[in-house]
């Protein structure tokens, strides 16, 4: 792929853009497009690759479901679930960004973001209510044992 430095971008951003259009926008534009460049060049890394691929790997591993399956846009709430947990460990541990994520799961940026958080809250949740969880685990055995 070809890279373009910011002059080019400029350049494009300029021949495509109204003349009214404020000067801060047409800047803040072309800073988009070059990080958006920049993240396209990172996913091709092969070092990040092979981190992506050995996230993606063991999601498929665990869950069973493919990288096709979790691009699909079907709403499935389970499959949600665990492209809501890819899109987190992607973010964590592969310190991709959530248009890079976004891109590799066929999902908006914002998708990513909210995922990223709504995981990050399990985890918190988990561990603040730890032994609330003990405790209703322990009463659901009692009243299951009576069956």
């Amino acid at each position: 792929m070809k890279k373009f430095d910011k002059k080019q971008l400029e350049n494009f951003v300029n021949g495509y853009t109204h003349s009214r259009m404020r000067k801060s926008t047409q800047e803040n534009i072309i800073e988009v497009l070059y990080e958006f460049q920049n993240s396209i060049e990172q996913l091709n890394n092969p070092v990040s690759k092979s981190k992506i691929d050995r996230v993606l790997s063991a999601v498929t591993a665990v869950t069973g479901y493919t990288l096709e399956q979790l691009q699909e846009k079907q709403k499935v709430y389970y499959r949600a679930i665990i492209r809501q947990i890819a899109m987190f460990i992607l973010h964590s541990e592969c310190h991709l960004k959530s248009t890079e994520i976004g891109l590799l799961l066929k999902r908006d940026h914002s998708t990513a973001l909210h995922s990223i958080k709504k995981v990050y809250d399990y985890i918190n949740l988990k561990r603040l209510y730890q032994r609330e969880f003990e405790t209703y685990e322990m009463i659901m055995y009692e009243f299951n044992k009576g069956k």
